[in-house]
């Protein structure tokens, strides 16, 4: 029979669309938010007109504007952070950099010399603009070396602030008012060495790329000199990318350690959940679904754990390649999960232009792959493949972006199971593409890029639909399971119930051999025209007892129900040998639309439920009447019952069972090695383990399944859309079960 409920409607078009919208447009405000809340941009050192006005306070010397260098932009650090509602006494050095390209410069330079010889800034820029090292010959280079200069104005009084050095690439050198306070890997070269050349040199062999963040504390007041010298021939990005954080010691490092705190806790639980499914997905004989997920939160991990690599130490460029690979490989993964999710959903015919389209895609992933871990090893600073590479991993991002979400909203609208969550995840995805091309100048403060959270997202939805899958198939599992005892148990019922119909025939012979007797004799009188001796014979005849069974014998059949009648028979002899009686009220036949095996699993376990609840009154009355043994016995078989009632009315098939019981809560379920103990018998057992039914010796391990067979109850209730309710009355020590199942024709 078709299970009912299993196929949902689909949506409504008007649904289907509002639904989409909201997500998209929940998605979008999301980053809106983080890029207003979130965003050094919008928490800077210098005079923006979205922000707030800054407020300088220059020297006498500096009146024109103009610094003894050709500087701008020097503030006064704590009006401008009132102005700006700065009580967290943070801000991030983003305008008024002084940028000297193709020039390796120390303090000395500023401090020897005449204003006449001073270097000469190439220009002043803010952080975030598209112009690190280009420029800085006619070829357009963007590796080389270059300096940077900012000059910040203190107030006069000694005070102690802290600065945040993001990851400068992929080398430097950094002075706090001529003191060196940092440097990672080796410069290419000295100032006097890069001045000489008429363009960067290529490389230099004493150039050793290193990267990582540190946090520096000083005592400063009135003018602060921040210099930086860089030296980058290893990466897409160069120079200082990333805005400093500025401003107290308990800011810098609050802003630090809760970033990382967020940072740790998201790739926690990513490598949490990898490696649970990993080794789940191993042990379930490689369940693919589950292998992808390992594998998609491990390249989530490799794609966004590199603000903790660069917290924790100082490191090589390795990382960077790590996280190369890693974002167009999770992008690949994801592919091949909507795939093996949707995969059996998917109709053919019509979905035949976008399977191409998703297995071109999966191609051009892993083309992305391989140009990626060749790119780092092979040709790592090279300017034409670093161009081509940063189109194909748009061109890449995009395409997965445009078929993922046709192939999600398609599925979707059916509906296909799990296709509306991946559609939450898919429409989040594109939201954060677009997001990102919309407000190019964002980098979070403790959170994550916009890719970032959407591959969180992305994650989290996958582990819902993996999770309610696996719960499917393990429910799927043990009503199977049911299903199969529930089977085995009917076919023994059967060979139980072979020898009561040898019985039955046997029975039938003798009593037509003794009514050839008795008729001959009631012949002989009724020839004699004796009247009282055969109204004397007819009375003993019908004292005495019909059967072996004698006067209470159970009835031939229960139900005109096969299986019925062969599970109420079974259950029937099982309970007269513990002195329950039952009753049984059938108004089925064997039409029954119906299930064979579901009608098994239900009423066997039912009533296998209901006799195991008499005998242990059996027991618990034994036990607590020991001394009166004749007493309580009375009152047992008064207690002991169980009534049984079978119709069918407006369609729907009526199950009603009612049992006595102790009124006691359920037993704990024993352990291994407690069912192991319990095997050996002690001799107060010995009676009720002698009162089993030999027709249950053929069950085996059946009885374990005891457990779960409520559950398997319900699961057959539910498969028809019907209910099972459980009403136990303690105060009554009486146990009620009402099923009630809609019937419909078997297709």
């Amino acid at each position: 029979m078709a299970p009912r409920g299993a196929a949902k409607a689909g949506w409504g078009s008007r649904s289907f669309a509002l639904f989409a919208c909201a997500v998209l447009l929940a998605s979008c405000l999301l980053f809106l938010l983080c890029e207003r809340f979130d965003n050094k941009y919008r928490q800077t050192n210098a005079a923006n007109g979205s922000i707030a006005a800054a407020f300088d306070t220059p020297s006498a010397d500096e009146a024109d504007g103009v610094g003894e260098a050709g500087t701008t932009d020097e503030l006064g650090w704590l009006d401008e952070m009132d102005e700006m509602g700065g009580s967290d006494g943070l801000l991030f050095l983003v305008h008024g950099w002084e940028i000297y390209r193709g020039q390796l410069l120390t303090p000395r330079d500023f401090a020897a010399g005449s204003a006449a010889v001073a270097p000469t800034p190439s220009g002043i820029i803010s952080i975030g603009d598209p112009a690190a090292f280009e420029g800085a010959d006619a070829f357009g280079n963007i590796h080389g070396n270059a300096s940077y200069r900012l000059v910040l104005d203190l107030p006069p009084e000694p005070a102690a602030y802290a600065i945040a050095l993001p990851e400068i690439f992929s080398a430097c050198r950094v002075w706090i008012n001529g003191v060196e306070v940092a440097a990672f890997g080796t410069l290419a070269g000295s100032a006097s060495q890069v001045r000489q050349e008429k363009r960067p040199p290529v490389s230099s062999p004493a150039y050793q790329p290193q990267t990582g963040e540190a946090l520096v504390s000083f005592l400063a007041q009135g003018r602060v000199e921040l210099l930086i010298a860089a030296s980058d021939y290893s990466y897409i990005y160069s120079g200082l990318v990333y805005p400093p954080a500025f401003g107290t010691p308990q800011a810098v490092s609050h802003l630090m350690n809760t970033r990382l705190l967020l940072r740790a806790v998201a790739c926690t639980l990513a490598l949490l959940l990898g490696a649970f499914f990993l080794i789940s997905g191993i042990l379930m004989r490689k369940n693919r679904l589950m292998l992808l997920f390992a594998a998609l939160a491990l390249c989530f991990i490799g794609y966004t754990a590199y603000p903790l690599v660069a917290a924790l130490s100082a490191s090589s460029m390795l990382k960077y390649a790590v996280e190369s690979f890693c974002f167009p490989a999770m992008i690949l993964l994801v592919v091949l999960l909507c795939r093996q999710i949707l995969r059996e959903e998917t109709p053919r015919g019509t979905g035949d232009a976008l399977a191409f389209c998703l297995r071109a895609v999966l191609a051009l992933g892993v083309v992305v792959c391989v140009c990626s871990l060749l790119r780092s090893a092979l040709a790592p600073g090279n300017l034409p493949v670093l161009a081509a590479y940063s189109l194909l991993i748009e061109l890449y991002k995009w395409a997965a972006a445009l078929v993922l979400t046709l192939e999600v909203l398609r599925a979707a609208r059916k509906p296909v199971r799990y296709s509306r969550s991946l559609l939450i995840g898919i429409l989040v995805f594109d939201a954060a593409l677009i997001m990102d091309r919309l407000l190019p100048l964002f980098e979070p403060i403790l959170l994550g890029w916009f890719l970032e959270i959407a591959g969180f997202v992305l994650m989290l939805c996958f582990f819902a639909v993996i999770v309610r899958e696996t719960l499917r198939l393990w429910r799927e599992k043990l009503a199977l399971e049911s299903r199969v005892a529930g089977v085995t148990r009917l076919i023994e019922m059967e060979r139980s119930y072979y020898p009561i119909i040898l019985e039955g025939i046997q029975e039938a012979r003798a009593t037509r051999h003794d009514l050839r007797h008795h008729l001959s004799t009631l012949r002989e009188l009724a020839q004699d025209g004796d009247i009282t001796r055969i109204k004397q014979y007819l009375a003993s005849y019908e004292r005495a007892p019909k059967s072996a069974g004698g006067a209470d014998a159970a009835p031939l059949q229960y139900s005109d129900n096969h299986i019925a009648d062969v599970i109420i028979r079974h259950f029937a002899k099982r309970a007269a040998q513990t002195g329950t009686s039952i009753a049984v009220a059938s108004e089925i036949g064997d039409d029954l639309p119906l299930d064979e095996a579901d009608l098994s699993v239900i009423l066997g376990n039912l009533l296998e439920n209901a006799v195991e609840a008499c005998e242990r009154i059996v027991a618990g009355e034994k036990n607590a009447h020991e001394g009166d043994k004749h007493k309580g016995g009375a009152q047992q078989q008064s207690e002991r019952r169980v009534t049984v009632s079978l119709r069918v009315i407006s369609a729907e098939l009526l199950i009603h069972i009612e049992n006595s019981y102790d009124g006691l809560p359920p037993a704990p379920v024993r352990t291994a090695a407690e069912k192991d103990a319990a095997a050996v018998p002690a001799a107060d057992d010995a009676r009720s383990i002698a009162a089993e039914p030999a027709a249950t010796a053929g069950l085996g391990n059946l009885s374990s399944l005891h457990g779960i067979g409520i559950e398997s109850v319900k699961a057959a209730a539910a498969r028809y859309g019907g209910t099972a309710v459980f009403c136990p009355e303690p105060a009554a020590q009486l146990y009620r079960v009402v099923v009630i199942l809609p019937l419909s024709p078997l297709q």
